[in-house]
């Protein structure tokens, strides 16, 4: 095989790759149900851990709890800290174009002071945002842009945070 043959292989297998790649990503891949289960999955998992980079992945830069909103450093520092665990009753989203929302009881316990809560319901808000895969081809990812939480239960953990109990 000559060097002009080599390289024209080379090429062509790089294209075939390139197609393949982008083709999975467009025509293939899992239903967004899944795609959302997964992100979930992965973000409460890195919660429980501490691990604030596998959560702030997946939430919406526009991130916000009962609309207001919070930093990054913020967010990464309370998961550090507290270790929270989430448990959702129904995981089932209602999916709606490029949005989703999930409602659901949700059992929320964290390590430091070793607390649980349970809250009757809780609205996940989700958008399916631009994203990249593997640095370069263009993607679309999930993620969470906003959490709503009954004003009481708010209050109530405020005041045990705080000291007023």
């Amino acid at each position: 095989m000559n060097k002009l043959t080599k390289i024209a292989v080379a090429a062509g297998t790089a294209v075939v790759l390139i197609v393949g790649l982008i083709g999975s990503g467009v025509f293939g891949g899992p239903s967004d149900r899944v795609l959302i289960d997964q992100a979930l999955t992965e973000a409460v998992a890195a919660s429980r851990e501490g691990r604030p980079g596998g959560v702030l992945e997946y939430l919406s830069k526009n991130f916000s709890v009962n609309e207001e909103q919070f930093g990054t450093r913020d967010i990464a520092k309370t998961i550090r800290d507290l270790k929270p665990n989430v448990e959702l009753e129904s995981r089932e989203p209602l999916i709606a174009g490029e949005s989703a929302t999930i409602t659901s009881p949700v059992r929320l316990s964290v390590s430091l002071p070793a607390m649980t809560y349970t809250i009757n319901q809780v609205t996940l808000s989700f958008s399916k945002e631009e994203s990249r895969k593997w640095l370069i081809f263009p993607a679309k990812q999930w993620r969470l842009t906003k959490v709503e939480i009954p004003a009481e239960v708010v209050e109530e953990v405020r005041g045990q945070f705080s000291g007023g109990m």
